[in-house]
């Protein structure tokens, strides 16, 4: 198996890979860059590289190349940055160039998110404004119309009122028919 690295260094180097046998021990090493992999391989840089190789399946069957593939490394470690060398500093920069860039993406992302909350919370304001609104038309609508009634109730009454007052003047007959056609 090798891993080339895509820097622009043409670097590349040989892994070996140790299978776990028997008694369940296992090495990935590679030369004088030796990696101990528990999980997580961390790479210094935010540039893509590739990894390529193998003719060997887990079970030490011999298989076709492994396939090729891109990665893009997701995560970086600031705290294990060395600034002793200017070879560290410049690695050192580029991942902080990198995380950087990371957390200004992510601010981003945020901000378009909070962008889309406050749009919708914005609408939904206006919905329920425009919901008081139709509350309170229908409300004055409603009360226009009872008091209508109600109006037309108190005239009828008080001309019941007052057609009875004038009722002992008139035989009892002749007010209930004036009292029938209103």
């Amino acid at each position: 198996m090798f891993i080339r690295d895509n820097l622009g260094t043409g670097n590349s180097w040989g892994m070996g890979v140790t299978v776990p046998g028997a008694n369940g021990a296992g090495v990935l090493g590679a030369g004088a860059h030796d990696i101990q992999v528990q999980g997580n391989l961390a790479m210094m840089s935010e540039d893509p590289f590739d990894m390529d190789g193998g003719d060997y399946d887990l079970d030490g069957d011999p298989t076709g190349p492994f396939p090729a593939m891109q990665w893009t490394v997701q995560k970086f470690k600031l705290t294990d940055a060395r600034l002793d060398t200017a070879e560290h500093a410049r690695q050192a920069l580029i991942i902080y160039d990198a995380a950087l860039r990371q957390v200004t993406s992510a601010r981003a992302d945020v901000g378009a998110v909070q962008s889309r909350f406050e749009s919708v919370i914005a609408n939904i304001d206006i919905a329920a404004e425009n919901m008081a609104a139709s509350r309170s038309r229908i409300v004055d609508a409603d009360y226009a119309v009872e008091t209508a009634k109600l109006a037309k109730q108190q005239i009828l009454q008080d001309a019941g009122t007052a057609m009875l007052a004038q009722a002992h003047s008139v035989v009892a007959e002749q007010a209930l028919a004036l009292l029938k056609d209103v």
